[in-house]
């Protein structure tokens, strides 16, 4: 007899159960299931990924749902199962509004959504059950109006209990059939763990499992049937909801969202493309070429149209239109989108391809039937509007957010398993220590780790906490929402994804990206940018000043190339690391294409042709190519094979092949598949040598192709993300007060990000000057050549308080110290008052801070008998004694996290002028230098001879740099993080970053810094 579990709950009812859809899967495949089912409590987020899974294996899914529902204001459970397409539809229905109104649906609802349905009472789990077992059976009548197929389903336990009897004659008189239901909550009985461990984290508390808990492992067929014996037509029921049950969906289908119904969306997008053209080559200059342009992009048109993609590029540039309309910095492009002229033409990107030798076949390939991809950098502060223009544009059931789920991760996992387990904590820290921050499985480290190995083997305790954890690891325990995901469609979403509450009026999806994907339903990324931010912020900055200002477009500005070549970098997109640095300084940049070369090389593997790259560049090496017909091809990349888009090039050069077909060659080649290497060889071979080309040169060009492959970088995406590498640079490198100003505000609150700025602004020259009552904002703002500091900038003054001093301030400006403080006793406490005098705001008066400090609560009592008359007669009486510099240096320093008036090292300044101290900017390899400044990170090793030593940091107000202390100096000094030191010591170059190898200290300069503070 054949037994199809029905009642499976997977990893997707979360901290419900432990069960793998693959694993459940393969399970049902060992034990020969013909049929199985899965019902999630309230959602179907697991349900594509099942069915795919099933129609693999050769197993007929069933698609159930278990739902709670409220009827009279009573809530009960049922388990729902589709019986075909219409059902599967009515499912998602229901499942929705689950998750719209917190887990349950309402009973109308359920009525309304009834068809195509079998449903199943769960047993002791309904109050049905107990209507049963008392013989009240008019709520079970209504249920069988709503569900011709309905069933009542009896666990093992159920079936044994005393009221079974009675349960059995209840269902007979209203012939109602019983079926074998048995809740799956993990996969083997030894998983009950992992089941208890999921219960306790969601309660907070760890509680024994039940005896009937202990079963809820997945059953075997054998185990249906020894446990059922005596209830066959129980386990034939089981059988039969399963023939009732045939969801069949399609994976074979594009569904392309729809632009507008009223319109011809080939005729339009070319009509808008032709006028976009015409404006593109009148603003470049470009006229002449009017005829080279427009052959490209026919060529394109052509291509979209017949893979029937015009609307999706409509929806793309009727939204990045929208976008700039409104004043939001649109990104120039980024993936391989910009290698669309039609693009360009839209204004979608900012690229001219043909410029930059981008192919279209790259982006989107007619060899290669697949979903186009364009997606869209926009500033974080600014993605979410575009967004809900397009929800509102194309209507609430066709545009929705992706949803994607948090899972137990290697760390978290081996906490929560140590918890429950009661380890030692010295000994889970040892486990974490182990795994660090690898990405691997529990799995494979401890394949590969002898150490993990070792203490399995010796603790007990451990060896359970691993096994625990590895099978926590992977199971999702959140649902979140995809960073960029949008899907578009044409018809109403229910009709492919169940949904689930969204953001700003937008729904999500129950289903995540690839299950989308799968489906044919096309998902478009609006990804969030911090550097366009900034840019739009600088921007913003410069026109008030300079009101025409915009970024000249042709990228050959010669102050911004030399500030990138000496690696300048710091707030500049995609340039900051040191690796980066170094590989600018060497190449020498000082054109747009070394930028685009030097994103692109700057990844594992193409690194390794930098040292090469430079030698070529510089002349130290001769650009020699394997063949005389790559020259054209290789030249803007000194002879070396850099980009996807020159793989393209050579196959259509050398076999005459399409691009289209250039671009599965590439495809295949870099997947390093020994049998597809071999398999491709012989046509580029042979279609080489019909054009002429030697064999023997035809094979070596072949393999050049392959050992570069996977090399290759994508150039569109490279042009794309130096153009904004560039626009960041310019705007550091002309307009520094401007951009810093604009970096410094996203920043605010952050100690150490403002810190490295304001040694940018030194290096630049643009001083940085404390907040002003009547000067200041709530951003860093630009006066002339320096930067002011905002007033929610100071300690304790969050935005909301700077918003209402500057509507105050509206009210006109602050006259005097008395003036401010009255004004703003009825917006601030005392204490924030005082941590603005700290500041440097009320400065501008003239006072000392001290008297400041002194003066503001016999300020504040007065101004309580503002109403008598003798009032303006009574002043407070201001010194000039000012605090001690300790006191101002370290108020200053709390109230705006960096020292802007207050200088340690001023006090130093003659011995800097007679060039005894070097400033840590300035040291330079190879010198020997002595700097002064504050050991900020001091960290201990022991050597192999046993012996201390040290690695450290010292910083100064230029900059900072490490140091190594060797033992010999080492043990010479007491050194403490907080130290004013002077170091003496040889400067070296290691990973890009100086370094200072220390052979003398001196820690007799000023004591130590932080006590000078207190």
């Amino acid at each position: 007899m054949r037994v199809v579990p029905l009642y499976v709950l997977t990893e997707y009812s979360m901290f419900q159960s432990s069960c793998k859809i693959a694993q459940i899967v393969e399970a049902a495949a060992d034990n020969h299931f013909t049929h199985l089912a899965i019902t999630d409590e309230g959602n179907l987020h697991g349900a594509l990924k099942f069915y795919q899974a099933c129609k693999k294996a050769r197993i007929e899914p069933i698609i159930g749902l278990k739902l709670k529902y409220r009827n009279e204001q009573e809530s009960d459970y049922l388990l729902l199962y589709a019986m075909n397409n219409s059902g599967y539809f009515n499912l998602m229905q229901l499942a929705s509004l689950a998750k719209f109104n917190d887990g349950l649906v309402e009973w109308e609802q359920l009525l309304a959504s009834a068809r195509d349905l079998i449903a199943v009472i769960p047993g002791a789990e309904s109050s049905l059950f107990y209507e049963l077992q008392n013989r009240r059976f008019a709520k079970v009548e209504k249920l069988k109006q709503t569900f011709p197929y309905l069933y009542l389903g009896l666990s093992l336990n159920e079936t044994e209990s005393p009221w079974f009897e009675i349960i059995e004659q209840a269902a007979q008189k209203i012939n109602l059939p019983l079926v074998a239901l048995h809740g799956a909550r993990f996969l083997k009985p030894e998983d009950k763990e992992v089941y208890q461990v999921l219960k306790a984290i969601k309660s907070g508390v760890l509680t024994p499992l039940s005896q009937e808990e202990t079963d809820l492992f997945y059953y075997s067929a054998e185990d249906y049937q020894k446990r059922f014996a005596g209830k066959e037509e129980m386990l034939r029921n089981t059988e039969k909801i399963a023939s009732l049950c045939r969801v069949d969906i399609s994976f074979h289908t594009f569904h392309m969202p729809e632009f507008a119904t009223d319109l011809d969306s080939d005729d339009y997008l070319q009509s808008l493309c032709l006028k976009g053209l015409s404006k593109r080559l009148s603003l470049t200059k470009k006229e002449h070429l009017y005829e080279t342009y427009r052959e490209r992009l026919i060529h394109e048109l052509s291509i979209i149209k017949k893979m029937g993609y015009s609307d999706y590029f409509l929806i793309v540039w009727d939204f990045v239109k929208y976008a700039k309309n409104e004043g939001i910095y649109v990104g120039p492009g980024r993936g391989s989108a910009p290698a669309s002229l039609v693009s360009y033409c839209l204004g979608i990107t900012q690229i001219d391809p043909l410029e930059y030798g981008l192919l279209f076949e790259r982006f989107l390939n007619p060899e290669r039937i697949t979903m186009p991809d364009i997606d869209i950098d926009f500033p974080d502060d600014a993605r979410d509007t575009v967004i809900k223009y397009v929800g509102e544009k194309y209507g609430q059931n066709r545009v929705a957010q992706i949803c994607t789920f948090g899972t137990f991760q290697l760390k978290s996992s081996l906490r929560e398993a140590a918890k429950i387990l009661k380890l030692p904590e010295t000994r889970l820290n040892e486990l974490l220590k182990i795994v660090g921050n690898s990405d691997e499985s529990m799995e494979s480290i401890l394949a590969s780790n002898s150490r993990l190995k070792s203490l399995t083997e010796t603790y007990p305790d451990i060896a359970q906490v691993i096994n625990l954890a590895s099978k926590l690891e992977g199971l999702p325990r959140t649902v979140s929402t995809h960073a960029a995901g949008i899907v578009i469609t044409k018809e109403n979403l229910l009709n492919y994804t169940p949904l689930d509450k969204g953001m700003n009026g937008i729904y999500q999806t129950q289903y995540e990206a690839s299950d989308l994907e799968a489906l044919g339903l096309l998902k478009m990324d609006f990804l969030s940018l911090k550097n366009l931010s900034n840019i739009k912020k600088t921007l913003d900055l410069i026109q008030k000043d300079y009101p025409s200002f915009a970024i000249p477009n042709d990228f050959q500005d010669f102050k911004t190339f030399r500030m990138l070549s000496k690696g300048w970098t710091t707030g500049v997109f995609q340039l900051e690391s040191a690796g980066m640095r170094k590989m600018l300084m060497e190449l020498g940049v000082n054109r747009f294409s070394d930028l685009t070369l030097a994103l692109a090389l700057y990844r594992p593997g193409p690194l390794e042709m930098v040292p090469q790259v430079v030698a070529r560049k510089k002349g130290k090496e001769p650009l020699t190519y394997l063949h005389p017909d790559l020259e054209p091809i290789l030249k803007e990349t000194y002879g070396t094979l850099v980009y996807q888009e020159q793989i393209l090039l050579i196959a259509r050069k050398f076999a005459g092949y399409t691009l289209g077909q250039a671009d599965v060659l590439r495809r295949a080649v870099s997947k390093k598949n020994r049998e597809i290497l071999e398999k491709e060889r012989l046509p580029f071979v042979q279609a080489a040598s019909r054009r002429g080309y030697e064999k023997a040169v035809a094979e070596e060009i072949y393999d050049y192709i392959v050992r570069f492959a996977d090399y290759g970088f994508n150039k569109a995406h490279s042009v794309a993300y130096a153009m904004v590498a560039y626009e960041t640079a310019y705007l550091k490198a002309n307009f520094p007060q401007y951009y810093l100003a604009a970096l410094m505000s996203t920043v605010i609150g952050s100690e150490s990000s403002l810190e490295t700025y304001l040694q940018e602004a030194k290096q630049f020259k643009v001083r940085v000057v404390p907040p002003d009552i009547n000067l200041s904002s709530d951003q860093f703002t630009v006066e002339k050549d320096r930067i002011r500091f905002p007033l929610n900038g100071v300690f304790g003054i969050t935005k909301v308080k700077a918003e209402q001093i500057l509507a105050e301030r509206k009210n006109g400006a602050f006259v005097s110290f008395e003036d401010g403080v009255i004004r703003l006793k009825k917006i601030l406490p005392e204490n924030l008052i005082e941590n603005l005098i700290f500041s440097g705001a009320f400065d501008a008066f003239g006072l000392t801070k001290k008297t400041m400090v002194e003066q503001m609560p016999s300020i504040i009592s007065r101004s309580e008998y503002s109403f008598m008359k003798d009032y303006d007669l009574i002043k407070p009486t201001f010194s000039d004694i000012e605090y001690p510099f300790g006191t101002l240096l370290e108020k200053e320093k709390r109230m705006l996290g960096v020292n802007l008036q207050y200088n340690i090292f001023d006090q130093f300044n003659h011995l800097y002028q007679n060039r005894r101290y070097t400033k840590i900017a300035m040291t330079k390899p190879g010198k020997t230098v002595e700097v002064l400044g504050i050991l900020t990170r001091l960290n201990l090793i022991t050597t192999k001879n046993n012996e201390q030593m040290a690695f450290g940091i010292i910083k100064d107000d230029s900059g900072e740099i490490d140091v190594t202390i060797f033992p010999s100096t080492f043990k010479q000094y007491q050194l403490a993080v907080g130290m004013l030191i002077a170091i003496r010591g040889r400067i070296e170059e290691r990973k890009g970053k100086n370094q200072l190898l220390a052979e003398l200290i001196n820690v007799n300069i000023g004591g130590n810094y932080e006590s000078t503070m207190l």
